[in-house]
């Protein structure tokens, strides 16, 4: 009996601790699963033809602002295109905050929004003055360096490919614009 003893403990001790070990296991799994599917699911939200819509408002919008460099050039704006630039501004907020508070994984957040992302980032986000002492300006910039930390290697593709992505657009833009 005495002999029986230390073998009880021992395997309750390792029953313990295989519980505890697989508890975390699955919590640590379901965390990760659960920060999966948030950025797929933010993907697909990115990727709907109302968005395709909005991005493609928006762009021209902030062509526009970035050409006049005001907030008057942004109020000049029809409607449509002040309520696409928000419409984008709020989703890549969104993306941002999850970010910063670890809703998303990172890595495949770089992949799937890296490249789009760092274009408006460098070409006009990252533009903007924090004159109103805003959250937004430090959360969008928060979001490239975050985005630039995980795929360091694409990073500096992707700034050549909207810097010319950018210079094609401005060309086309001037082509379109009525002659004064």
């Amino acid at each position: 009996m005495t002999d029986l003893l230390p073998l009880l403990s021992s395997n309750l001790l390792a029953a313990v601790m295989g519980a505890v070990i697989g508890a975390l296991a699955v919590n640590w799994l379901s965390r990760r699963y659960a920060r999966v599917r948030q950025v797929f699911d933010l993907h697909r939200e990115f990727s709907t033809p109302d968005m395709l819509d909005h991005r493609g408002k928006c762009e021209t919008g902030l062509v526009a602002l970035k050409r006049d460099g005001t907030l008057p050039g942004f109020l000049r704006l029809e409607a449509a295109g002040q309520d696409s630039v928000w419409a984008v501004l709020a989703f890549y907020e969104r993306l941002a905050l999850a970010a910063r508070h670890g809703q998303v994984h990172t890595r495949l957040m770089a992949g799937l929004f890296g490249e789009v992302y760092i274009y408006y980032w460098d070409q006009y986000f990252g533009a903007f003055e924090n004159t109103e002492n805003l959250d937004l300006p430090r959360d969008l910039e928060r979001l490239a360096v975050k985005i630039k930390k995980a795929d360091r290697r694409s990073h500096k593709r992707w700034v050549e490919n909207g810097r010319a992505r950018y210079a094609r657009l401005e060309r086309r833009l001037q082509k379109e614009a009525p002659a004064s």
